[in-house]
């Protein structure tokens, strides 16, 4: 009997945990595409990369900078919603951690 309910608690500890982690990967891939959508450049760089890269960005049309600045305010509405779900995914592991664990 104490082993079935020691693996009944172990189980919802590691519940827990699963739904803290999904929070974290949910919100940092939020993070990743937000920072992706704003031209953040991560990563290794060349110098030659980086001047086409601003060349390109100066010698874009309007059109083609007002399509991007529309589709990143329409994607920032659905990222703000993952960050938030992200986070709440964090919040509800840890309280749920202390209140049952």
């Amino acid at each position: 009997m104490a082993v079935m309910l020691a693996a009944f608690f172990a189980f919802h500890f590691a519940s827990f945990i699963v739904v803290g982690l999904i929070g974290v990967v949910v919100l940092l891939c939020s993070l990743n595409i937000d920072a992706e959508g704003q031209d953040i450049i991560t990563g290794p760089v060349t110098p030659g990369l980086l001047d086409r890269l601003l060349r390109a960005r100066e010698n874009a049309p309007s059109s083609e900078r007002a399509r991007r600045r529309t589709a990143r305010l329409a994607e920032g509405r659905h990222l703000a919603l993952a960050r938030f779900i992200g986070a709440e995914c964090i919040l509800l592991s840890l309280v749920s951690g202390f209140v049952f664990g």
